[in-house]
């Protein structure tokens, strides 16, 4: 029975998990070779057909509806966040360690790139090892999550932007995970408790901050979820005045 990890389809195999040399690959390689143990034991079922197989099947993921199109600059969401399918599969990640289902998003994130040609002029994707020479670095794209605040990762135990983030580095060489580049500087309360939008984007002020790697680079922002778009506004604002270049931002759903 394969995992989800290894049905995932690369440009070049060397960037993926089953090579844990990379540096900073180590522990997600090693949740595979869980997941790959409890695959045997557990067998996993498509959420939403209950297929053997695949946490979420290819079929199921085609019949989920497409998002809207946001009004944030360069900013692009998967799935529509109204349909009760797509609320079960984030419930399903979010709330009861559905990590696999990174590796989905990941991929689908990735199509969605090749789909809108991004960094098609000036940062091209092809797949390569990542080089130790400085030149080569700053060619990167960056890739950040979305911090979310101590108590949320306490209760959860990982952020899940964070994992998704980490399988579409592992996609291709030209993708560099920066955890530390976008920082939470406040705590704030629960987007999810803010009663309306312009409580939302009240709560979102000034709560992140961009460091210094930022400067002259081309940036993904990963998200799981947005509605009014105030966490995504902010985490551009804190980006743009640390000198990020280009700011492309994905979300699973709107």
């Amino acid at each position: 029975m394969k995992p989800v990890y290894h049905t995932l389809t690369l440009e070049n195999p060397k960037n993926s998990l089953i090579y844990p040399h990379r540096k900073g690959q180590n522990t997600l390689y090693m949740l595979a070779i869980a997941d790959f143990f409890l695959d045997i034991l557990f067998p996993r079922l498509c959420l939403l057909c209950g297929k053997e197989g695949d946490v979420l099947c290819m079929e199921c993921t085609k019949k989920l509806p497409p998002a809207n199109t946001l009004s944030i600059p360069n900013t692009f969401a998967l799935y529509a966040y109204a349909d009760t399918r797509v609320k079960k599969i984030l419930w399903h990640f979010k709330y009861h360690n559905g990590r696999s289902l990174a590796g989905v998003f990941a991929q689908r994130i990735y199509q969605k790139i090749a789909e809108e040609c991004i960094f098609s002029e000036s940062s091209h994707l092809e797949a390569k090892l990542p080089s130790e020479n400085e030149e080569t670095k700053r060619e990167q794209i960056l890739v950040v999550s979305i911090p979310i605040t101590w108590a949320s990762r306490w209760r959860r135990g990982f952020n899940q932007s964070t994992l998704v983030a980490q399988e579409l580095t592992a996609l291709n060489g030209k993708f560099q995970f920066s955890p530390n580049a976008l920082t939470r500087i406040r705590g704030g309360k629960r987007q999810t408790a803010q009663k309306s939008r312009a409580d939302r984007i009240h709560n979102m002020e000034n709560v992140f901050a961009g460091d210094t790697s930022l400067f002259g680079r081309d940036v993904i922002v990963i998200d799981d979820v947005t509605t009014t778009g105030a966490t995504l506004r902010e985490a551009r604002r804190a980006l743009l005045t640390a000198g990020a270049k280009v700011i492309y931002s994905f979300v699973i759903a709107h």
